[in-house]
């Protein structure tokens, strides 16, 4: 349901499945309970169904370090490399995580992962409940 609560993130959402890529990054930002994971969700399905996109990644920003932190002692960089992108695109929730905690190393695979899939116009989403300058 679009109400005036959520508008521009309905807007952007639109925005997202009528040009996958085009529009880069989209942050979306807001308290717990909002509607975040949610409309994600929805996106992720969306591009599906529309784009035929089937490399698609929805995971939380924990699950993104644990799997950094798995590559670091098993399969290797490559294959965390290979995973993350090699895709149509990267929908990462609860961004806010990698703020808390020593997450240097994952902060900056995340950041070269980024710049990947924006140089090849890839789709990016990304929540959190602070605000991108944190």
């Amino acid at each position: 349901f679009v109400g005036r609560c959520n508008r521009m993130a309905a807007a952007a959402a639109d925005l997202i499945l009528d040009k996958p890529g085009e529009l880069g990054v989209l942050y979306v930002y807001g308290p717990n309970g909002v509607g975040k994971t949610h409309l994600c969700r929805s996106i992720k399905e969306r591009l599906r169904q529309r784009h035929g996109m089937r490399r698609l990644i929805y995971m939380t920003a924990e699950q993104f370090t644990i799997d950094f932190s798995e590559s670091t002692r098993g399969a290797g960089f490559a294959a965390f490399r290979r995973k993350y992108r090699d895709v149509d695109g990267l929908i990462i929730d609860d961004v806010g995580f990698f703020v808390s905690g020593n997450k240097h190393s994952t902060l900056a695979e995340l950041r070269n992962t980024v710049d990947d899939l924006l140089s090849r116009r890839k789709q990016i989403v990304m929540t959190s409940d602070r605000p991108l300058s944190e």
